[in-house]
């Protein structure tokens, strides 16, 4: 029986012999590692925004940094006027000694640490008296601290549900030593004890406990931020132009600005405060626990005043930092010069802030210029100008820091995962949050996720 006729086709197909595989490659070409890194966009140029983009600009990420603002710092904002000695933090300000991150990085930028001891002495108009809690109550706060490491997940939504007042009152804090963490604690948080959860509140004391001495960066704050980008030269920038929507696609984030501009990327970091993620266009929609936690995350009443003074008089070449009932809740005074010449801070929070701030300037003046002369140290001083700022009102930020009201147990945890191919940082999302240092640390565990 004669052999079938076979095609060259039907050879082909039978010996697997095509054009390629004679010359060597198969039908389905190998796919090929791409050697291009991922490209990162980020949103907010603060000290969370600026250090995740030296990070990712280290390992030879292309990184483009965008920011609603005209400037860099986010709340991060150093006064200084030539003659005056020192800086004015009218944002975040003191460094405590545990916070690890940012003291290596003043470390490895050469920045020169202040170191100072916190004042004891609570100013009244009348009198002065120690910011120092009766032993009574110092005994139970310590109690309260030995008993929180101890305590499960549901015994710490339990106290979640209580206000940081009512509860200390409940364990037998005087209503003296009440007023007096009252009146510190609120300069902290912008906000009264009685608006924070027990369970984050005492956290905070827990911090405190081992936190002196304080220190500040001798070059302000804003210096760091120049550093670490002085550092990353690649980092694109853009500012004063703020972000409009976020559409994500199936391998890329595409950013819509302000000015029409279209910024593509493999991914996002998303560093902005969550009082203003509802200004932006996300597509698809946040989910829901995300939108949730947003509205539930409470931001600080804060106002500061930079005030620069002249006929001060002389006195220690340390720096004095103290509360006070007066208004401005706290001052701090750096080192004075030779001159008599002084840059003061003070600070206004909760409500006082909210009326301080919409006051108009020459008012400003007058009730700063009141209130500060009922202090013996400040008897004969002349202010020369003031600049202040309240957080609460900067549109591209909405508060001062973060803080957890009652019933907020674990809110946070919904933005520590992305929402697709965007993720989150700030300082709301660090190991405490509030702090410059827990904004150093959310941005390198973002970067770690990511790289």
């Amino acid at each position: 029986m004669p052999m079938p006729k076979m095609t060259r086709t039907d050879f082909l197909k039978i010996t697997g012999l095509t054009t390629a595989g004679l010359l060597g490659f198969s039908n389905r070409l190998p796919a090929k590692r791409s050697t291009r890194k991922k490209s990162i966009s980020i949103i907010g140029a603060g000290l969370s925004g600026v250090y995740a983009a030296y990070l990712l600009s280290q390992k030879g990420f292309p990184v483009t940094l965008i920011e609603a603002q005209k400037e860099v710092g986010g709340r991060i904002k150093s006064i200084s006027s030539p003659g005056f000695p020192g800086f004015s933090e009218l944002g975040g300000e003191f460094i405590y000694s545990y916070h690890t991150t940012l003291l290596s990085l003043v470390e490895q930028f050469k920045l020169t640490l202040e170191r100072f001891e916190l004042q004891e002495q609570l100013y009244f108009p009348k009198k002065s008296q120690k910011l120092r809690l009766s032993p009574h109550s110092r005994e139970i706060l310590q109690r309260l601290l030995f008993l929180k490491d101890k305590m499960s997940r549901k015994q710490k939504l339990g106290l979640d549900k209580l206000n940081l007042y009512n509860y200390l009152k409940y364990q037998g804090v005087s209503q003296g030593d009440l007023f007096l963490l009252d009146l510190k604690y609120s300069q902290r948080f912008g906000e009264s004890i009685r608006n924070v959860s027990a369970n984050y509140g005492i956290a905070v004391f827990d911090f405190e406990s081992i936190a002196s001495p304080l220190y500040r960066i001798q070059e302000g704050n804003q210096s760091l931020l120049e550093k670490l980008l002085q550092a990353s030269p690649k980092v694109k920038r853009i500012l004063g132009d703020p972000v409009k929507t976020i559409r994500q696609e199936s391998r890329r984030v595409v950013l819509g600005l302000a000015s029409g501009r279209k910024i593509q990327s493999s991914y996002c970091i998303c560093t902005i405060p969550t009082t203003v993620l509802d200004k932006i266009d996300w597509q698809p929609g946040l989910p829901k626990d995300k939108t949730l936690s947003a509205l539930q995350l409470r931001y600080g009443r804060i106002s500061k005043s930079a005030i620069f003074a002249s006929n001060v008089q002389k006195r220690s070449v340390s720096p004095l930092f103290f509360y006070t009932d007066a208004p401005q809740g706290s001052y701090f005074l750096p080192k004075t010069s030779s001159q008599e010449k002084a840059l003061l801070t003070t600070s206004f929070a909760e409500g006082n802030s909210q009326l301080f701030y919409r006051t108009n300037t020459a008012k400003q003046r007058k009730l700063i210029e009141v209130a500060i002369k009922t202090f013996a140290i400040f008897k004969t001083i002349k202010i020369d100008k003031i600049i202040s700022l309240a957080w609460q009102y900067e549109p591209y930020i909405l508060g001062a820091r973060s803080v957890l009201s009652p019933g907020t147990f674990g809110v946070l945890d919904s933005f520590r995962s992305p929402h697709r191919r965007v993720f989150f940082a700030g300082e709301h999302l660090g190991d405490e949050m509030g702090t410059m240092n827990s904004a150093l640390v959310s941005a390198q565990k973002v970067v770690a996720k990511i790289s």
